[in-house]
């Protein structure tokens, strides 16, 4: 499997029961579980991806287990906005031959103001305040 992949890990808290929809719609979701996408679900179970929209409209029970999937994504991708603007992510930096120069941690300004935005719209929404700035601080770490 190629490039970089999110893994969603719900709690099923919602009393989703995929064994209940037939092997192959289940297996869809519980990919969707793990990769957040439904190109990539697709690919992981070998299916076309308008399959998802065949089974939304045809197998009962399909759209419910879905939408709790959703759910669960949405929040694992909440989650991780979160953790990337409270602890930012490593930016690295290699010489010629490969070789670890140093690294730093950064903090994406933007994250910061869409979660900010969504948080106190009457503040820094495109309503609110306006013009408000966000300075981030990016430290250098040596290794």
């Amino acid at each position: 499997m190629g490039g970089s992949e999110i893994v969603i890990v719900g709690d099923r808290s919602e009393g989703l029961e995929l064994q209940d929809l037939p092997a192959r719609p289940a297996a869809f979701l519980e990919a969707y579980r793990l990769t957040g996408t439904l190109p990539a679900a697709a690919d992981r179970i070998g299916c076309s991806r308008n399959a998802h929209y065949h089974w939304r409209d045809h197998v009962t029970g399909y759209q419910e287990a879905f939408e709790v999937v959703l759910r669960e994504a949405n929040d694992a991708l909440e989650a991780l906005l979160h953790e990337r603007v409270q602890n930012g992510f490593r930016e690295e930096r290699f010489d010629a031959d490969g070789n670890l120069l140093f690294y730093r941690i950064r903090h994406d300004a933007a994250l910061l103001r869409m979660l900010l935005q969504a948080r106190l719209p009457e503040k820094y929404g495109k309503e609110g305040a306006g013009g408000t700035n966000i300075t981030v601080i990016i430290e250098d770490v040596a290794e």
